[in-house]
């Protein structure tokens, strides 16, 4: 029996693709990005390492497909959780969709998110070939797409008074905290076992009370 994850001479080229980023991804989440060659790469899915070289011209360039993905997974997660929301609903309901959606992504592929982590960190420490780059700047467009949602809601939540007013960039930015928070705790062996939907569920009300104007409660 051939196993699902190798290549045949029936292989498409884009199947070839997809399997390379996948095998890419759960090793960098395994060993780390330094720690992963591209012959491991492209014997995880019994390619050669001129295969590879057809799809990728380097190893930064299958990171920064991996990243970019996640990036317009999350972006159309979210987008598809706000389009459920009624657009006269409170600001607090549609950031917690938004956050709903973000996160179940997230948690969907935990591998995924660990390696854009990482990725994140090495672009900020300047350890990753300028190759790179270029979809870096494609992902980082998805991000701000993004968090333009998060303050498109959250402006409207100011200006009917019930969200604390803040800095835009910094509010979006401590809604989202704990949306990364529990990515990665998910990712623990206690969290794999806890549903993701509730986890999903309680990060996203957890997000959107935050900003909430105290008098709202009093």
């Amino acid at each position: 029996m051939t196993d699902s994850n190798q290549m045949t001479p029936d292989t498409s080229a884009s199947d070839a693709r997809r399997r390379l980023m996948a095998a890419a991804a759960s090793l960098f989440a395994t060993h780390g990005y330094a720690a992963v060659s591209i012959d491991q790469i492209a014997a995880a899915v019994g390619a050669t390492k001129g295969l590879y070289y057809h799809h990728f011209k380097a190893k930064a360039d299958v990171l920064a497909e991996i990243v970019s993905a996640a990036r317009a997974e999350a972006l159309n997660a979210a987008s598809t959780a706000l389009g459920a929301v009624a657009p006269d609903a409170p600001a607090e309901k549609r950031i917690a969709a938004l956050a709903e959606g973000e996160l179940t992504a997230a948690l969907a592929a935990p591998e995924i998110h660990r390696v854009a982590a990482e990725a994140n960190d090495l672009l900020a420490q300047e350890r990753i070939s300028p190759g790179f780059q270029p979809l870096a700047d494609a992902a980082t467009r998805d991000r701000e797409a993004l968090e333009r949602l998060y303050q498109d809601a959250y402006r409207e939540g100011v200006k009917t008074g019930r969200l604390e007013p803040l800095p835009p960039r910094f509010a979006v930015w401590l809604i989202r905290l704990p949306i990364l928070a529990a990515a990665e705790w998910a990712a623990t062996p206690e969290g794999a076992r806890t549903p993701a939907d509730r986890v999903a569920e309680a990060v996203a009300r957890f997000a959107a009370k935050g900003l909430l104007e105290t008098d709202l409660d009093d």
